[in-house]
């Protein structure tokens, strides 16, 4: 018997038998079925542990306790799990505790302490290599990894899933189902670089755990993996196959009988509909999962499907069922203490209570929602700092790690240590007499650097300068915006009132733009920016920024042409590229005329594909194009629509060009339009 399928009565059954085995007299209160409790179990255990009755199944029954306890009491889970590990090690049952410290690890994790699940994790993972059972040091590593992901260190938690992988690669044919470890490792993988924007490789490892999944008959994880897909295609606005994707999902949860997956599902594909514009499929595929979720008692995940009802309904102009399926969504919300849920509905009743000229009411919600927002704000800043706090507990409790490993090396290889150091010696004084005769022209050398490093320093300063006054700027306009609304808001009349709070928004945008690009700029210049080149289509990423951009273009009604027509596989850094791609198009788009053109081409090389984006905008003076790409030169211009930006964008594709071993220069002249061109090798250039 498997001993995970166990539930309360079976625990109930087992340690009564066990117990009268052994002449132990059942509590009458317990005999009853209706009057089944856990304080009655934990008396038998107790039973149990005082005659020392530890075997197998004490352990397997205490365990299926703590899982049973695990969403009714945390706190007694942990107790019960604290008192069985103690047990287990005094014992020295290793894979007791093994089991034990996974599950603790869990339970824990889901409290937020990630600090105790760390360990235990770390201690579960440490005996399952011991016991060479690598399918389950795959979860542990995943469950390690999964802790790095909540605290948003995305980059650590894919390091960690990589490491399961490669480890249950090599013993794949060890592990008893070592491919659904993979399924989910992958999924993991996937989905960390989905947060992160990284779209290509984020289906590129979907698609690799669907494979697995396939070919298994792993008909949840194949479903679960299809959703994925579909989350992800619609981050990239990719409604078309988000939809495709989520059928797909929605028909393989029907074969496993997962309603509560479905009906995430389902809404997650009524969204797509309404973003279509189809409102009637859009509220039936919503109401299957309303259903859905009732009949589970779902509260949590009910909310977000009454919150696109009544969007559903808004957008029909049915406001007074938008404000019924409202009403019951904020209770709910409220219910499960769901504050970012709070607050969209807060919005929304604002906004339905302004199509009914409820102003009165429209205002009251809308204060509403900016009071929650500013108590989520201060929550995420708490949140991220206690983020923080962990990330420095474990880089000391590694460091403490890696002292007490170098420690022990050094008690057993002394001998090697003392010889290792004169030879080093040895090397060092020949290498003194070599330094010797070269002297001078180190001397030499020095003062270059200090000459070039000193003017670096004066550009820096000079760079400081121009971001404190573009900052400044935008900053003075939002400051002088918000004290005339204070003083003249009863005065004020609608339109002016939107006109005043777009000024706001373009302010507040231009500020948030340069910030994330100060920020990128700097990662960069003090060599944080992770450098991943790998072989890759060029060609789909261009197309992905093109998709993402044609919005743009359309509002100005620029013509965008894509003459990338063919697979162009070449060695580079996915995410960097992508960000010089979108921001030179972007550029493209903000100094086109009304009506113009954008051109977007390719050239082959013998070593390097060359991309050009060539516009018939506004073009720019020699005197203009020597400034760009430097940190020290303010060189920004209005586009032809009066969208503002700082020239850094520019800067950061200069760097990550050369990052990735290219060139990037422009031709243009005033009127006639300008073309920028980077190029990309074709193979990895050492």
């Amino acid at each position: 018997m498997s001993f995970k399928l166990l539930n309360l009565s079976t625990i109930f059954i087992l340690l009564s038998c066990s117990l009268n085995a052994n002449n132990f007299s059942i509590p009458s209160e317990i005999k009853a079925k209706d009057s089944f409790n856990y304080d009655s179990v934990f008396k038998i255990i107790d039973l149990k542990k005082n005659s020392n009755q530890f075997d197998s199944t004490f352990f397997a029954i205490y365990q299926q306790l703590i899982k049973e306890l695990t969403n009714v009491s945390p706190v007694r889970a942990i107790q019960a799990g604290n008192t069985s590990l103690e047990y287990a090690k005094k014992l020295n049952l290793e894979r007791e505790i093994r089991d034990l410290s996974n599950l603790l690890g869990t339970i824990y994790w889901k409290q937020g302490v990630n600090d105790k699940a760390l360990d235990f994790f770390t201690q579960a993972l440490d005996l399952s290599l011991k016991f060479k059972d690598y399918e389950g040091a795959g979860y542990c590593y995943s469950d390690i990894g999964n802790i790095y992901y909540a605290q948003s260190q995305f980059d650590e938690a894919r390091q960690t899933y990589l490491n399961a992988i490669d480890l249950v690669n090599k013993h794949i044919d060890e592990t008893n189902n070592g491919k659904l470890t993979l399924v989910i490792l992958f999924c993991n993988v996937g989905l960390s670089y989905g947060k992160q924007d990284n779209n290509f490789e984020a289906i590129k490892n979907f698609k690799i755990a669907l494979d697995y999944a396939i070919k298994n008959d792993y008909y949840i994880n194949i479903a679960t993996t299809y959703k994925y897909i579909g989350n992800q295609y619609v981050t990239m606005k990719d409604y078309k196959n988000a939809v495709e994707n989520f059928n797909y999902s929605i028909n393989y949860f029907k074969l496993t009988n997962s309603p509560s997956q479905m009906a995430e599902t389902y809404q997650q594909l009524g969204v797509c509909y309404f973003t279509f514009g189809f409102y009637d499929k859009a509220l039936e595929i919503h109401l299957v999962a309303r259903k859905l979720l009732k009949s589970l008692g779902y509260s949590k995940d009910l909310t977000e499907v009454e919150h696109s009802i009544s969007k559903i309904y808004y957008a029909q102009g049915k406001y007074h069922l938008a404000l019924e399926a409202a009403n019951y969504g904020l209770y709910l919300s409220k219910k499960e203490n769901l504050l970012n849920n709070q607050k969209d509905f807060y919005l929304l009743f604002s906004e339905i209570y302004e199509k009914l000229n409820d102003n009165k009411q429209a205002l009251y919600y809308y204060k509403l929602y900016n009071e929650i927002g500013d108590k989520i704000f201060n929550s995420n800043i708490a949140i991220k700092t206690a983020g923080v706090k962990f990330k420095l507990d474990l880089d000391r409790k590694n460091q403490e790690l890696k002292i007490y490993k170098i420690q022990e090396e050094l008690q057993t290889k002394t001998t090697i240590y003392l010889f290792v150091i004169l030879i080093i010696l040895s090397l060092v004084a020949i290498a003194f007499v070599l330094l010797y005769n070269d002297k001078r022209k180190t001397a030499i050398k020095l003062v270059e650097s200090e000459f070039e490093l000193n003017e670096l320093n004066i550009a820096k300063d000079k760079f400081f300068t121009i971001i404190a006054h573009d900052l400044k700027s935008p900053i003075s306009s939002l400051r002088n915006i918000i004290d005339l609304m204070i003083k003249s808001f009863e005065v004020f009349e609608k339109e002016e009132m939107i006109l005043t709070l777009n000024q706001m928004s373009k302010s507040s945008n231009s500020i948030y733009n340069l910030l994330e690009n100060l920020l990128l700029w700097s990662r960069i210049q003090s060599g944080k920016t992770a450098y991943h080149p790998d072989n890759f289509d060029l060609t789909y990423v261009i197309n992905d920024c093109v998709n993402l951009l044609s919005l743009n273009s359309k509002e100005k009604s620029i013509e965008l042409v894509n003459n990338l027509d063919k697979e162009l596989v070449a060695f580079f850094d996915v995410g960097m590229i992508q960000t010089v791609a979108r921001n030179l198009i972007s550029n493209a788009i903000k100094f086109t005329y009304q009506s113009g053109k954008i051109i977007i081409d390719y050239k082959e090389e013998e070593k390097f594909y060359i991309i050009s984006i060539k516009d018939s905008g506004m073009g720019m003076s020699q005197e203009i194009i020597d400034k760009l790409f430097r940190i020290d030169s303010n060189h920004t211009s209005l586009g032809t629509h009066e969208e503002k930006g700082t020239g850094l964008g520019l800067v950061i594709c200069k760097d990550f060009i050369e990052i990735n071993k290219g060139k990037i220069w422009v031709e243009s002249q005033i009127h006639l339009g300008s073309t920028f061109y980077f190029s990309i090798p074709k193979n990895n250039i050492s």
